[in-house]
């Protein structure tokens, strides 16, 4: 098993939060994508607090230049990705429960006929938006453990 540690101290909580999606969302991609996509999550985070906030805008506070000059085409495409890949995790999940039940209870969930791939992914269609194909259905953590340049 993988274990990260983060130093709250050291970094703003906005950082961690994309350090965690990043990680579910890419779990084996190269540290190059990783970065990218990181950096489009802090960016993201940071353009949404100060429409939240626009008394803080013009407060002095530590930032770090690759999120103030990360391009809005950048960060729209990362989060397009981002969160195709998270919808696609969370219906594998929803997946994964029916197999969870089933080693519980020994018993096949409501609502379905037999326990496989193939009903769970007709049980989460509505979530998907059409139906949830195995391709979905693969190991979310990979080996590589979470390294930050946070």
């Amino acid at each position: 098993m993988d274990i990260s540690v983060v130093d709250l101290n050291r970094v703003e909580v906005y950082e961690v939060g994309a350090s965690l999606i990043t990680l579910l969302a890419y779990p084996r991609e190269r540290e190059e994508v990783w970065a990218q996509v990181h950096a489009s999550l802090c960016s993201y985070a940071l353009r949404i607090r100060s429409a939240s906030e626009p008394d803080q805008t013009t407060v002095p506070q530590p930032i770090k230049p690759i999120y103030a000059f990360r391009l809005e085409q950048d960060i729209s495409r990362d989060l397009r990705t981002l969160e195709r890949r998270m919808r696609d995790r969370m219906i594998a999940g929803r997946m994964g429960i029916g197999f969870l039940k089933e080693a519980v209870t020994g018993r096949v969930p409501e609502g379905l006929k037999r326990l496989s791939i193939n009903e769970l992914a007709e049980l989460v269609r509505d979530d998907a938006g059409t139906i949830a194909s195995p391709r979905m259905w693969k190991p979310v953590f990979g080996a590589r453990a979470c390294q930050s340049s946070i």
